[in-house]
């Protein structure tokens, strides 16, 4: 049973995500060490991810710049809201919310800790030009695919679950009965 993005998302550090009897024992699984060496030299995009400016402090704190996962929700659902910053300012003024502990206490404190965030792919436009004509101009928005797959795959809570060496799971120990998974990490 491979994890859910919403596990993942919601992921409490110290957790297991994988199947309980995927690497039960190690004398069923068989690893190819070696088969997945870069031999390029080059940064990784973990390697990228930990060099920025705050990267020590990611590898400490996940949720950096906010202290905890709960700091971040209460972050993320009012940089979501369509309040505005005297809605959130008023929000922060509210005797419950002064008693929690979060790292922000203003709106502009919560800007400035949304702008030490890591930028994902930005969006990309392009104007179709259809044979006949239209009322309004079409127009496509999209990310670049591969930047997408840079930004999930530098993501440090996929980290311990992407593996690209192969391996053969089994079973049982005596090599019976191969267990296949799609895109297993």
């Amino acid at each position: 049973m491979e994890p859910e993005l919403n596990d993942l998302l919601h992921h409490k550090q110290g957790s297991d995500l994988l199947p309980a009897n995927i690497e039960a024992a190690s004398t069923n699984v068989e690893v190819y060490l070696g088969a997945a060496v870069s031999y390029v030299s080059g940064l990784m995009f973990m390697d990228k991810f930990f060099a920025d400016k705050y990267g020590e402090l990611h590898k400490e704190n996940i949720f950096y710049p906010f202290t905890s996962r709960e700091d971040w929700q209460i972050a993320l659902w009012l940089l979501c809201s369509r309040l505005s910053m005297a809605a959130i300012n008023s929000f922060h003024s509210l005797e419950l919310i002064k008693r929690l502990t979060l790292s922000f206490q203003t709106t502009r404190e919560l800007c400035l800790h949304a702008e030490m965030l890591l930028p994902g792919p930005c969006w990309q436009l392009h104007v179709l030009q259809p044979q006949n004509l239209m009322k309004r101009v079409a127009m496509l928005f999209y990310h670049d695919p591969i930047k997408c797959l840079q930004s999930l795959l530098s993501h440090p809570l996929f980290k311990p679950h992407i593996s690209f060496v192969p391996r053969k799971v089994w079973s049982m120990a005596a090599q019976i009965s191969q267990v296949l998974y799609m895109m297993s990490g």
